[in-house]
């Protein structure tokens, strides 16, 4: 199954994951979460879903996207810079056309 880590206390060890598939929040242990990295909130990942006399549990949790990559992801994707090098000044300039009478000019 694949989910969001929605919560994770470094303290104590567990956290939630959200799934679009289920209803409630999956609990998970650290001791399940296969990645060097420690888990975040918002980290995209895929794991196995198990169950204990206390209700469902994640197993075999891998990490997918971090939530750091979506942040420089989307911190990249708002300063793409779409300027063009002017041939003869050598300015960077926003690329515009300008038509007189229907013709570009």
């Amino acid at each position: 199954m694949r989910g969001t880590v929605k919560f994770y206390n470094a303290d104590k060890g567990f956290g939630f994951i959200f799934s679009d598939g289920l209803k409630e929040d999956i609990f998970f242990r650290i001791g399940e979460w296969k990645h060097p990295s420690v888990p975040s909130g918002n980290d995209d990942i895929e794991f196995e879903l198990g169950e204990d006399q206390k209700g469902f549990r994640a197993k075999n949790i891998q990490l997918i996207f971090s939530a750091q990559d979506k942040q420089n992801k989307v911190h990249e994707s708002k300063h793409k810079d779409d300027r063009i090098t002017c041939p003869s000044c050598g300015r960077k300039v926003v690329p515009r056309m300008i038509t007189y009478r229907g013709e570009p000019d």
